[in-house]
């Protein structure tokens, strides 16, 4: 009697299934980790208790206390500045709200845990400024704010987007909850959003607030793209990305 025997059978269906969950399985725990990144900022509580310290010593203290990175531009922030700083049991952004008061430095903490800090954009009480794309800015201008928040497709905050008027010289970034508010000239019609890995969009002024999608930039069919959020202190955009190869 003959035998039939199958050799080397798959089924196409089994394999998609399988695939599909070994995404939803990395993506649940690309969340968790966002999650864990998320709350660490919230709940990782400073105490300092400095006199007549430096700027840069206070950031070498919170570094030695916590899992956060400071990078900045050296030309950007005054490292020498002298300060006396006593906070108890305060979150980063509390502290560095301290730290900041009344100097002109902007700083932004990320899922990462590095905090950028960078020089506010120069005043907008300028009797007549012209931006790069040739729109003038008046002092007596009247002004009108837009609010709202910019999320991915997912329904994900996105923090650090970008918000400028466009034909103005007027910009802003999304705080760590998505959200933004700009003061933008009366007879500016659109919004021009982009974020890193995202296609830029214009978006019309509206009601506010204003619930901005970004899409990603397509990518391939032949991989997957992961942001793997973790502790690990990296450059931001350096060794973040693991690229899996599609199986054939």
């Amino acid at each position: 009697m003959k035998k039939n025997i199958t050799k080397g059978l798959a089924c196409p269906s089994l394999f998609k299934i399988s695939l599909k969950m070994k995404l939803t399985t990395l993506l649940l725990i690309v969340s968790l980790f966002e999650i864990h990144a998320n709350s660490y900022s919230q709940n990782t509580k400073v105490s300092l208790n400095l006199k007549n310290a430096t700027v840069e010593q206070v950031f070498r203290e919170i570094e030695s206390k916590t899992e956060f990175k400071f990078l900045y531009k050296n030309k950007d922030v005054e490292l020498n500045r002298k300060v006396s700083i006593l906070v108890k049991k305060k979150n980063i952004n509390e502290v560095l709200d301290e730290l900041f008061k009344g100097t002109k430095i902007d700083f932004k903490v990320y899922e990462n845990r590095q905090v950028i800090l960078s020089l506010q954009p120069e005043s907008k009480a300028v009797d007549q400024k012209k931006s790069s794309e040739g729109a003038l800015i008046s002092d007596g201008q009247n002004l009108i704010v837009v609010s709202g928040i910019v999320i991915n497709e997912r329904g994900e905050l996105l923090a650090g987007a970008n918000i400028k008027a466009k034909g103005s010289s007027v910009a802003t970034q999304t705080a760590a909850n998505g959200s933004f508010s700009i003061k933008v000239p009366d007879n500016v019609t659109k919004l021009v959003v982009s974020y890193i890995g995202m296609e830029e969009q214009e978006v019309a002024i509206g009601k506010s607030p204003l619930t901005i999608v970004l899409k990603e930039i397509g990518q391939k069919m032949d991989e997957v793209v992961l942001l793997v959020m973790g502790p690990k202190r990296r450059p931001i955009l350096q060794d973040l990305f693991q690229t899996l190869p599609r199986k054939n």
